[in-house]
């Protein structure tokens, strides 16, 4: 029993890489199960439409702030106060929570302090079940806000399945529901003689690497959206980095939604018909807010096969026959917007800034806030500011901060190999390598051990940083570049070492027996 244990250990340690990526994967266990639950149900009141209406028109026309479109209500759900608890057969137990949010067209949770033990599932879904998300597991596990997309519909359902082998030692806080009180479809109506939609596989063949580096950004626990693109850096190391403009930063950027491949019309309202490509989490690399640009690093890199784009840029706009934004208006799926002509510089707000002002097709709209801008040849120039410019030459100017204005702030990140060139070509995702259990390449002594152990990493390797983490998966001791650990402090137990080097990284099974 013993070596089996160890042996689960050793090949279930992927959940040491903390995914942050949602996807669709199974079903909820009461999908397949005749279960006879009454879930504790909770319900939220409508809020005030017409006056969040009235408070967005001015924000709509001016372009220059996220699209608002839903209501966030502050909750304090979680799996003690709230649900309803029904055991198993076997003695694994289910929490079942409905959440009704009256007229909304979908809805979003935020969670907070999620620590879920190992086989531990959560799943949201919809009332009809053809639009789910998860499951979220102990890969996602973090003290701090968890943010997840919208699903279709006013009532949802959050189902959490906890194993018996750790009944009790599962918890997490839903803190924010928002509830969405406009309906995309009819936005895209409103304004489709404007919205370019770009259909997949029949994007400009230019234009098909820099559509896969833009996202769609969920912000201010679900209730804005705004526009972000993936770019590429000098090392071609799949650095995730976002250029996003610092007026989206509204909220902890750990809670943000990043969604790729939102195209076509079947993404128009949250449903299983959209892919679910989804990183949650960021963290601030640079944020300027005079030119109103920042640049955060994802919390994971996207996965290889979504396809994403590590898009390629320039510092000079050159000589282009067309500029094309590529964007995420009202939250819709990707569309674009075609300019002709020069860059102009031009004073706003006390700042020079650079505007276009032909379209030749489309039109940005709120939700185009950070959405970038390419030349012909598909190179990222910059990113939208805020504008009016209209279709059909109806007049309006657009506005965008060019890399190049940018640059000071951003060359660390994007030229760590002090390269100095002003042109670099994107490329789509490397294949990332796996972590190292080889205990050829990796020692580790004493072990068995209750005061210390030491580490060896191979000579052309060296130690970055340590994390120790128990039976659940939860991070109880950290180092930096240590080759000693001290244990005294730790209960008897087994434990799993992770080792970040320079070049790879190393995990194994470590046994506590000392009595403390």
């Amino acid at each position: 029993m013993r070596f089996r244990a160890i042996l689960h250990i050793v090949l279930c340690l992927s959940f040491l890489q903390g995914q942050s990526q949602l996807e669709r994967t199974g079903t909820p266990v009461s999908w397949s199960q005749s279960l006879m639950v009454n879930p504790d149900n909770q319900s939220l009141a409508q809020p005030d439409v017409q006056a969040l209406l009235g408070e967005d028109a001015a924000i709509d026309e001016d372009r220059s702030a996220p699209f608002r479109f839903a209501y966030a209500r502050e909750v304090d759900w979680n799996l003690d106060n709230s649900g309803t608890w029904m055991n198993l057969p076997n003695g694994d137990r289910l929490w079942l929570l409905g959440i009704e949010y009256n007229s909304a067209q979908s809805i979003a949770i935020t969670l907070e302090n999620l620590q879920l033990p190992k086989g531990g599932k959560l799943y949201v879904y919809s009332d009809d079940h053809q639009d789910y998300l998860g499951p979220i597991t102990d890969e996602d596990n973090r003290s701090g806000e968890l943010g997840l997309p919208h699903i279709k519909g006013q009532k949802i359902y959050a189902e959490y399945f906890e194993p018996n082998a750790f009944r009790g030692q599962s918890s997490f806080s839903i803190t924010h529901v928002a509830g969405s009180y406009r309906n995309p479809f009819q936005d895209y109506i409103q304004n489709g003689a404007c919205l370019e939609l770009i259909t997949p596989g029949q994007v400009n063949p230019t234009l098909r690497n820099a559509s896969a580096s833009v996202m769609r950004v969920l912000l201010d626990h679900g209730q804005r959206y705004a526009t972000g693109v993936l770019v590429n850096n000098s090392a071609n190391d799949g650095t995730p980095y976002v250029l996003m403009s610092s007026k989206a930063l509204i909220g902890n950027p750990s809670s943000y939604v990043f969604q790729f491949d939102v195209m076509g019309s079947g993404c128009f309202m949250p449903s299983g018909s959209c892919a679910l490509r989804t990183i949650c989490g960021a963290t601030i690399k640079m944020n300027d807010a005079n030119t109103e640009a920042s640049l955060l690093e994802l919390s994971k890199q996207p996965r290889n096969d979504w396809q994403a784009f590590y898009s390629g840029w320039r510092l000079d706009e050159g000589a282009s026959d067309n500029y094309y934004c590529i964007q995420h208006a009202k939250g819709l799926p990707q569309t674009l917007a075609t300019y002709s002509g020069a860059f102009m510089p031009l004073m706003h707000a006390g700042v020079w800034t650079q505007g276009l002002a032909v379209l030749e097709g489309g039109q940005t709209a709120a939700g185009s806030l950070g959405a970038p801008i390419f030349d012909n040849d598909g190179n990222l120039l910059g990113i939208f500011k805020g504008g009016s410019a209209h279709c059909g030459g109806n007049g309006g100017i657009d506005r965008f901060v060019l890399l190049d204005e940018i640059w000071n702030n951003v060359q660390s990140f994007l030229d760590p190999e002090n390269e100095d060139q002003d042109k670099m070509p994107g490329y789509y995702q490397p294949e990332q390598p796996a972590a190292k259990n080889n205990t050829s390449d990796f020692l580790m002594y004493p072990n068995p051990s209750n005061d210390y152990v030491k580490l060896v990493v191979p000579s052309d390797d060296r130690i970055v940083s340590v994390d120790l983490f128990n039976a659940i998966g939860m991070n109880v001791k950290s180092w930096g570049a240590a080759a000693t650990l001290t244990l005294d402090d730790l209960p008897r137990g087994i434990y799993t070492v992770r080792v970040s080097g320079s070049e790879t990284q190393y995990v194994a099974p470590l046994f506590v027996t000392g009595e403390h």
